[in-house]
């Protein structure tokens, strides 16, 4: 995530133990948080079924890809050929 955003590439970060808000993207990505409220407990690990990430949807993220990468193909310069 870190070097995506300082080479300018689209982000998707996903946070699950960690804070959202410690985080910016410059309006490069979007970011998706787990809707549990234990959030942001800072733990690598868990006891509590199912954990952050995993109520995350892959969908979810899925999606969010796909928009970065719509996103960034509609921006990127056309090639030319030789």
């Amino acid at each position: 995530m870190h070097v995506a955003l300082a080479t300018g590439r689209p982000v998707v970060a996903i946070f699950g133990s960690t804070q959202p808000h410690e985080i910016e993207l410059f309006d490069r990505g979007e970011k998706i948080v787990t809707p549990l409220s234990c959030a942001p407990c800072y733990r690598r690990s868990c006891d509590i079924h199912p954990s952050c990430m995993e109520v995350i949807d892959a969908r979810q993220v899925y999606e969010a890809v796909a928009r970065q990468l719509d996103a960034a193909r509609s921006t990127a310069p056309e090639r030319r050929s030789p």
